[in-house]
């Protein structure tokens, strides 16, 4: 009898102890979810398309032409498949958009797939890109 209520709070324990250590994900899209290392926000400069799909170029000044002067980040955004794309519709509504509705001069909210090639402007992946406004 005493080994049976030795398991049961042996389980109890180790099943309490699975719970606390679990993390709550956020679906939330807003960009005050993102850190400044992964994302910019900034003004679409310009858009290529080529042999790896459609990319933009984010810069958060434009006239800004040195990368450690403030407002100096630029980085290009490769859309692929797995790039959601979306736009603000109100302050925590967005809408999922194809990626023909990018264009230049839109002020948008970019996440990185995390990986950087370290050149001016960075090249990455493009994780999330949410157009916060029309120009």
């Amino acid at each position: 009898m005493q080994e049976r209520y030795l398991v049961i709070i042996i389980v109890s324990l180790m099943l309490i102890s699975l719970i606390g250590c679990t993390e709550t994900v956020s679906n939330s899209l807003s960009p005050l979810n993102a850190t400044e290392t992964d994302s910019i926000v900034g003004i679409i400069a310009r858009i290529e398309t080529g042999e790896f799909g459609k990319r933009i170029l984010v810069e958060e000044n434009v006239e800004v032409t040195e990368p450690l002067d403030p407002g100096g980040k630029k980085t290009w955004y490769t859309i692929s498949e797995q790039s959601d794309l979306f736009r603000q519709t109100g302050k925590n509504s967005h809408l999922e958009i194809g990626v023909d509705e990018l264009k230049t001069d839109q002020i948008v909210w970019a996440w990185s797939t995390g990986i950087h090639m370290l050149s001016y402007p960075t090249q990455t992946g493009a994780k999330r890109i949410i157009v916060l406004k029309q120009m």
